[in-house]
């Protein structure tokens, strides 16, 4: 039987991913997991908390769909200019 630090870190796992190919989307499913983890980390010693408080993000943060465009070069955005290629940047 898994130890409840591992049962966590699993939940943690599939709530990472379901963020992640749900691009930050609430849903049911993810509410239902998040229930789980409350009462998986109720179970949790304080030293093991300690431990799973320092271990690092899974994934990276994504950035929401919308900010893409803000992270884009002003100039291939300019409506006067075809966008660049990759040749003509490099």
């Amino acid at each position: 039987m898994a130890s409840v630090m591992e049962e966590y870190r699993e939940l943690r796992r599939q709530l990472e991913y379901l963020r992640w190919t749900s691009l930050g989307h609430e849903s049911q499913e993810e509410d239902d997991l998040l229930d789980r983890m409350d009462r998986v980390w109720e179970r949790l010693t304080a030293d093991e908390i300690v431990l799973l408080e320092s271990d690092p993000p899974i994934i990276a943060p994504i950035h929401p769909v919308g900010r893409v465009r803000e992270l884009v070069d002003v100039d291939v955005q300019a409506d006067d200019q075809p966008p660049r290629v990759l040749k003509e940047v490099a």
